[in-house]
């Protein structure tokens, strides 16, 4: 099975493997982040959540401006 899930198919997976510990990453709309949280939160299973670490690299003009400055 590929995801997302609706919130019931989660609600019934979660029932069925009796799973009390629900760990999943912020994957937003596209991911089915919304529908993990409710059904963990209407099944009472604890959710952990692992999310991205804050970018530190270049920002798009920054690597926009690099380049075009290697191009003259």
């Amino acid at each position: 099975m590929q995801g997302p899930f609706s919130r019931a198919l989660n609600e019934a997976l979660i029932q069925q493997f009796e799973i009390r510990w629900l760990v999943t990453k912020d994957g937003g709309a596209a991911g089915g982040f919304a529908e993990k949280v409710q059904a963990a939160q209407s099944t009472g299973a604890q959710l952990v959540v692992l999310r991205r670490p804050p970018e530190q690299g270049q920002t798009a003009q920054e690597i926009l401006n690099l380049c075009k400055e290697k191009m003259l």
